[in-house]
């Protein structure tokens, strides 16, 4: 079978996956009506408020909250244009994860194409099948497009060629969600050590955190009158209790999911490769992780937070499939075992997924009667 054919009923396979998810495990949670009725309130010029003329952020997704805003000044419902955002970003996502999957797997001789196409392929057919992804991916909030663009920012600086650009991508995603900004100075430092012409990077980005920062911590503090998000403060408690929630959730995420990042690692031991590949996946995993940790995770659904660690475990396990696959005929069997687990945490807690998403539509419903009446 040619590459191409091979690639193209792969890709159908990865998308009918992706679409059977999406019919299971669709969600909107109440934090999407909480971004659209700010976006609401300011194309109806009351400003960035949830209530008029209460100046509180009660919202964690400024670009993502003015993206949406923007769909609604052209005209196109606020819901729709949220669901079908987050759609977008997530399948753009998808094509990321098979480009960075598919960036430096050479070609092999003895079962060509093979080892390609399991590199491009496996990736997105994990996240395709994992319930974080598609739970998030039709949800409406932000965390599609904050998964793309660390998976984007990733790219571009593990390509190492323009720093410019990573920077200024991890500069988005700081506005995307306040966490972000963790990314942009690990990339910052990297690229820092990393260049021999360390005075240039170094004025490289802070002339992009300064571009992309400073004007808008002036006008928050203007707006405001605070740096940190209302919800900040509401959700913060106890350091003990924090870490001690952070700890059940980071855990209950490796137990579903972090063990296949360590499949990758073993089986590139076995092949006898280098696993420093997997450095930069586990050093994005893991600020993820410490973030969730000392914040005290989320109550949402299949791991809201942890959500953007996802492509980068994919990631090492694909390569640890690859790197076996031109000598081991299991390799085939152990992709699709893979995607399987990548989708059995799925079945874990699904009455209680199954009643919190007919919740939010209830009360979807009753806020829909309540305008009418």
């Amino acid at each position: 079978m040619r590459q191409r054919t091979r690639l193209l009923i792969l890709s159908f396979a990865t998308l009918a996956v992706f679409a059977a998810g999406l019919a299971a495990f669709h969600y909107m949670p109440d934090d999407t009506f909480i971004t659209l009725r700010y976006a609401r309130n300011v194309l109806r010029g009351e400003g960035f408020v949830f209530n008029p003329g209460e100046r509180v952020e009660g919202y964690t997704n400024f670009l993502w909250l003015l993206i949406v805003a923007a769909a609604g000044k052209l005209g196109f419902s606020l819901i729709a244009s949220a669901r079908a955002l987050s759609l977008a970003f997530s399948l753009g996502t998808l094509v990321l994860a098979a480009f960075a999957g598919r960036r430096g797997v050479e070609p092999s001789g003895q079962r060509p194409g093979w080892r390609e196409a399991a590199a491009a392929l496996l990736p997105p057919a994990m996240l395709a099948a994992s319930p974080p992804f598609l739970v998030w991916s039709y949800s409406g909030s932000e965390m599609p497009l904050y998964t793309f663009l660390l998976l984007a920012g990733y790219m571009l600086l593990n390509a190492g060629t323009r720093p410019g650009g990573a920077l200024a991508v991890f500069a988005l995603l700081g506005l995307v969600r306040p966490e972000g900004m963790l990314f942009f100075a690990a990339a910052f430092i990297l690229l820092v050590a990393r260049s021999p012409r360390r005075k240039t990077v170094a004025a490289l980005g802070i002339g992009i955190a300064a571009i992309f920062y400073a004007p808008y911590f002036a006008w928050k503090w203007s707006y405001f009158h605070a740096l940190l998000p209302n919800t900040f403060y509401a959700k913060t408690g106890p350091a003990g209790l924090m870490i001690e929630n952070g700890a059940r959730y980071v855990a209950g995420f490796a137990l579903s999911y972090g063990y296949l990042f360590a499949a990758g690692v073993l089986l590139l031991r076995a092949a006898g490769r280098e696993i420093e590949s997997l450095s930069l996946p586990l050093l994005f995993a893991g600020i993820t992780a410490i973030e969730v940790l000392l914040l005290g995770g989320d109550w949402m659904p299949h791991y809201r937070l942890l959500l953007p660690a996802l492509p980068f475990v994919a990631l090492a396990a694909s390569r640890g499939i690859v790197s076996i696959a031109a000598r081991d005929a299991r390799a085939s069997v152990l992709a699709i075992a893979l995607v399987l687990l990548a989708a059995a945490p799925g079945a874990v807690g699904r009455e209680m997924f199954t009643i919190e998403r007919t919740t939010v539509g209830a009360f979807a419903h009753l806020g829909r009667r309540l305008r009418e009446i």
